[in-house]
């Protein structure tokens, strides 16, 4: 399992019914979250059961029995034609071995509100056999010098105090060691061209981050490719985004926002986004390509800063 809601207001909102607190919880929760699931949203949901059952070789009658639901209950589900019940969500992820994918299903299609927390975040990133990340207007987070990094969070979060800021670009320098001094995970990443002609702060910060990402390339330790800010099929204007593949369980990405992230885990959705990467690698340059764009860069920055 990914991430659970911090709070079933967080999921319901100001609903008079949440607000009974003689109501268990669990019971609001539910009633709540059926008021809200509209039929769209059911039926992106009944599309997992089914190819999870599907891949376990259950009947819908067979699954019905193990679950403790009739035939036509199941198939109505997979459907869409009506919600899932609490009890028998947390059923059907254990009886198809979704090994909580339903449930965060369920939580993302509701509108859990599930915040992306940093610490989560950076234990999923760890663990992960491969990173995909496009970044249309900065390196990613654990690509970042410290110089680059602090110039990022002062201009981007004006509200922050120094201390809170200097926490901030510690955990994120701490990020990016545990990232880039381990074998894994492998890193692929595509840029916007317009990354490298961003001067945060000062030309001399830019031209190191350059350089640390050119070194990087250089090893082997990150695959990089550029898209050409003048590429008349540019498919990554839909935003940044992170496809992480684990060892074992599925893909999920991570879309990030300046106060919280997305966590994205539905098989159809996770597809589009891995479909949207191919995109945008075939329309990038190759890696050589890629290096001597950022070395001409860096060259452009020498002669500025004479």
């Amino acid at each position: 399992m990914l991430f659970r809601p911090v709070g079933i207001s967080a999921l319901i909102g100001s609903s008079s019914l949440a607000q009974a607190d003689q109501v268990p919880s669990e019971i609001r929760l539910f009633a709540a979250t059926v008021l809200r699931f509209g039929n769209g949203a059911r039926k992106r949901f009944g599309r997992e059961p089914s190819r999870l059952r599907l891949r376990s070789g259950y009947t819908q009658q067979s699954l019905g029995a193990k679950i403790g639901v009739s035939k036509t209950h199941v198939s109505n589900l997979e459907r869409g034609e009506r919600a899932i019940a609490h009890e028998d969500l947390l059923a059907a992820d254990e009886a198809l071995d979704a090994q909580g994918r339903l449930i965060d299903l369920w939580d993302e299609l509701t509108g859990s509100g599930r915040m992306a927390w940093l610490v989560e975040i950076s234990r999923m990133i760890r663990e992960s056999v491969a990173i995909y990340d496009f970044q249309s207007l900065v390196f990613p987070s654990y690509l970042q010098i410290e110089d680059y990094a602090r110039a990022l969070i002062r201009y981007g979060a004006p509200w922050l105090s120094a201390d809170q800021m200097e926490e901030k670009v510690a955990a994120r320098m701490d990020q990016a060691r545990a990232v880039i001094d381990a074998g894994t995970p492998r890193v692929f990443c595509v840029v916007d061209e317009t990354v490298l002609w961003r001067r945060y702060e000062s030309v001399d910060i830019t031209r190191a981050q350059l350089a640390h990402v050119v070194s990087l390339v250089e090893q082997g330790r990150v695959s990089m490719q550029i898209i050409p800010a003048q590429s008349k099929r540019h498919p990554g204007n839909s935003g940044a985004f992170t496809v992480l593949t684990g060892p074992q369980s599925p893909d999920v990405v991570f879309a990030e926002s300046v106060h919280e992230g997305q966590t994205i885990t539905a098989h159809d959705d996770v597809a589009g986004y891995r479909m949207l990467y191919g995109s945008l690698q075939a329309e990038a340059a190759p890696t050589g390509e890629t290096l001597r764009m950022l070395r001409d860069e860096m060259r452009k920055l020498e002669n500025d800063h004479e």
